[in-house]
C-alpha cells in the first residue's frame, strides 16, 4: 500500500536515509526501491527522494524538456498513486531521472525506435537502518 500522507518527521526520516545512501555512493535504483521498501511510498515518489529533488526541482527538470503542462500538485497525485502520468509524461519522467519506467513504477512505455536507458546494477550490502513503515515498536528493519 503507497502512503498518500507523510508525517514531516516521517518525510524526513526517509530524505536522511536517502542522504546517507548518496553519501555512501548507492546508485539511485537501490536507494530508491529501498526508500520505497521502507518508506510505504510509490517508486516515483522514491526516486524524487532517492536524487535528492523537491517536487519544485523536478518540476524545474520536466519544464526543461519541454512540459510546461505540470505542475506541483499534477506531481504529488503521480507520486502518491492518485493519477497515472500520461504516456508523454512518463517518457519525459524516465529521461529526467535517466532510468527505465518499471522501476518508476510503471511498465515500459517506449516510443518506436527509443532504446530504453541502462540502469546500473543493484549493488547489495547493508546501507544503514531505517524503521520499516508502520513499525510502531521502533525496531529497525534491514534490507540486504
Amino acid at each position: 500500500m503507497v502512503s498518500k500522507y507523510l508525517p514531516e518527521n516521517r518525510r524526513r526520516e526517509l530524505e536522511h536515509a536517502a542522504i546517507i545512501r548518496r553519501d555512501q555512493g548507492h546508485p539511485p535504483e537501490q536507494i530508491a526501491a529501498e526508500i520505497a521498501a521502507l518508506g510505504g511510498i510509490s517508486k516515483l515518489w522514491a526516486w524524487r527522494l532517492a536524487k535528492g529533488w523537491t517536487r519544485s526541482k523536478l518540476l524545474e527538470r520536466l519544464r526543461r524538456t519541454g512540459d510546461a503542462s505540470v505542475d506541483e500538485s499534477m506531481l504529488w497525485r503521480w507520486e502518491t498513486g492518485e493519477r497515472e502520468p500520461s504516456r508523454e509524461h512518463l517518457d519525459r519522467l524516465w529521461s529526467v531521472y535517466q532510468t527505465r519506467p518499471d522501476l518508476l513504477g510503471y511498465g515500459p512505455r517506449l516510443h518506436p525506435g527509443q532504446r530504453r536507458p541502462r540502469a546500473d546494477r543493484v549493488h547489495s550490502g547493508r546501507c544503514g537502518r531505517l524503521r520499516a513503515a508502520g513499525d510502531d515498536q521502533g525496531a529497525d528493519h534491514q534490507r540486504r
